[in-house]
C-alpha cells in the first residue's frame, strides 16, 4: 500500500489531522497524530470523513518508534568474516538484519552485545521495535559463499552463559544463507559417480565433477532400465 498525502492542519485543540489517499485504489482517508514518548501514533478513518475520527473509533492504527531510543547495552563489532549481503539477512558492522520470507513476517534487527570467536550474543528485536530479548548465534562460513548459523532461546536477561554454553546446540538446527553475489568456488569433489541401478527405480544419475573446473559439476538423469537421457544439467 502507498500513501500520498494531500494535506494536514490543526484543529483548535491543536490535534493534526491529515488526509491521504491510497495510490492504489485512489481512496482517501483521513487520520490523526498523536505523539508520545519515543512513539508516533496514526489512527485512519475507514474514508476521508475526520469528523467523528478518534482513537477510539479508528479503523486501524499505527505505531512508529523513534531510531534514536538508546539500547540496553553497550554495542560492539561483528567479525569482519561474518559481514555481508545474504540472500536471507544482511550483516553490517554493529546489527544483522534477518529478513523471514513467510507471508506477514517482519524483519528481524540482531544488535552486536559481545563477540566469542564463533558466535556472537545480540539483542533481537522486530524492525518494529517489539522486543525478542538475547540469545547467541552461532556461525560457520562453510565457503566464500555461504554462511550456517544456529540461534539459542531468546531470554530477557543478558548473561555470557547462553553463548558458552556448548551442549545447547546438539539438538538447534543450521540454518544456511547465500552470499548475494556467488563467485566460483572448488566442491573438493573429482570424478565421475553414479547412482545404483536397482529393479525397483525407475530413474538413474551420473554426476560428473569437471577436473579443469573445480567448481563446476553436471548431473545426467536417465532411465535405468535403457540408458536413455531425459535431462542433463550443468551446476557451478
Amino acid at each position: 500500500m502507498t500513501l500520498r498525502c494531500v494535506g494536514s492542519w490543526r484543529d483548535k485543540k491543536n490535534q493534526q489531522y491529515f488526509i491521504v489517499q491510497n495510490e492504489e485504489n485512489e481512496d482517501y482517508r483521513c487520520g490523526i497524530i498523536i505523539d508520545e514518548t519515543n512513539v508516533r501514533k496514526l489512527y485512519f478513518a475507514n474514508d476521508s470523513s475526520c469528523s467523528s475520527l478518534s482513537m477510539k473509533s479508528a479503523f486501524d492504527s499505527y505505531y512508529f518508534h523513534s531510531g534514536t531510543i538508546a539500547k540496553p547495552f553497550a554495542p560492539c563489532a561483528f567479525p569482519v568474516w561474518m559481514r555481508g549481503e545474504f540472500d536471507s539477512m544482511k550483516v553490517s558492522s554493529h546489527e544483522l538484519q534477518y529478513l523471514q520470507h513467510h507471508v506477514g513476517a517482519v524483519p528481524l534487527i540482531s544488535h552486536c552485545v559481545q563477540t566469542f570467536d564463533d558466535r556472537v550474543m545480540v539483542f533481537s528485536e522486530t524492525k518494529c521495535g517489539e522486543p525478542l530479548g538475547y540469545h547467541c548465534l552461532l556461525f560457520n562460513a562453510r565457503s566464500q559463499n555461504l554462511i550456517e548459523f544456529k540461534t539459542s532461546i531468546p531470554t530477557d536477561k543478558s548473561n555470557i552463559s547462553i553463548c558458552t554454553n556448548n551442549t545447547q546446540w546438539e539438538s538447534v538446527p543450521w540454518f544456511s544463507s547465500v552470499v548475494l553475489n556467488t563467485s566460483p568456488y572448488p566442491c573438493g569433489i573429482f570424478g565421475s559417480f553414479s547412482t545404483s541401478k536397482n529393479k525397483d527405480q525407475d530413474y538413474c544419475y551420473d554426476i560428473v565433477f569437471d577436473c579443469d573446473e573445480p567448481s563446476k559439476m553436471s548431473i545426467s538423469a536417465y532411465h535405468c532400465d535403457d540408458g536413455s537421457i531425459f535431462d542433463c544439467e550443468p551446476f557451478l
